[in-house]
């Protein structure tokens, strides 16, 4: 096989999807979706970082081509997992965290297990679409609340297909790995008053109901070192809708990752 054939193959594993392996990027970007999201989330993003960055999708079970598997409803199994599977995947290159609402809340409590460890640290971790852990945002209990009310939910933030919310055979199919993706956030606790040694960058929508500019700029309480924040164009789903913008940002910042610790 070619360096173009394994570039066009790409490389999966259950946890980590590499679309497009680049050996040669000088920084690696570990991403992490929304509830009920999939590695296919940052499909679009190797192509917009270009060849400097190897984006890392993580890939949950209970979605996608790990749709059979059992979602994992709590933040310590979700830890213990992805612990284990980016160790296989990390090198001597500096990484990043990208995580997406819940998504950012799993990055950030990642980057937290690191540390523990005493693991290589990521160069920079970007939160979109997520309040400050700090801010304690209260949360539904969605192991106890009703389809319904998930549905509701969903349809208030905005982001799903209405063809989807339709669908009683699709909703049947999605909804558990959404309840057990919320159960997530709502079931880890962060150290209290441990703050990170990381770069954050928080990028919020201008229009987002439950994760506004306010409450992503409180970010800056989570980490020792700095915190930007960049507002966009859109709701809590700014991700698809305002992609250009997010990939610029999150390029630009790459470019200082890329060359270490200073």
């Amino acid at each position: 096989m070619t360096a173009a054939d394994t570039r066009a193959q790409g490389r999966v594993d259950r946890w980590i999807s590499v679309p497009e392996p680049r050996p040669q990027a000088p920084v690696r970007l570990f991403c992490l979706p929304y509830a009920g999201g999939g590695a296919s989330v940052f499909r679009d993003w190797p192509a917009g970082l270009g060849d400097r960055v190897e984006v890392a999708a993580v890939q949950l079970p209970g979605r996608e081509n790990r749709l059979p598997e059992r979602s994992l409803p709590r933040m310590a199994l979700v830890l213990d997992a992805l612990e284990v599977a980016l160790a296989g995947h990390r090198d001597h290159r500096p990484f990043a965290l990208y995580g997406h609402s819940t998504g950012a809340l799993i990055a950030f409590a990642l980057a937290h297990r690191l540390a523990e460890r005493g693991e290589p640290m990521p160069g920079k971790l970007f939160v979109g679409a997520a309040p400050a852990p700090s801010l304690r945002v209260p949360e539904p209990d969605w192991s106890t609340r009703s389809d319904q009310d998930l549905v509701a939910w969903l349809t208030e933030m905005g982001g799903t297909p209405q063809r989807v919310l339709d669908n009683p055979d699709l909703l049947g199919l999605l909804l558990p790995t959404i309840r057990a993706d919320l159960c997530v956030g709502t079931s880890w606790v962060g150290p209290s008053g441990a703050r990170l040694a990381v770069p954050i960058r928080g990028l919020a929508g201008q229009t987002d109901t439950h994760a506004g500019p306010a409450r992503v700029r409180a970010w800056a309480y989570e980490t020792d070192g700095p915190c930007a924040v960049s507002v966009l164009p859109g709701g809590h789903f700014f991700i698809h809708s305002a992609l250009p913008e997010v990939l610029r940002i999150v390029d630009s910042d790459l470019r200082e990752v890329a060359k270490g610790p200073r």
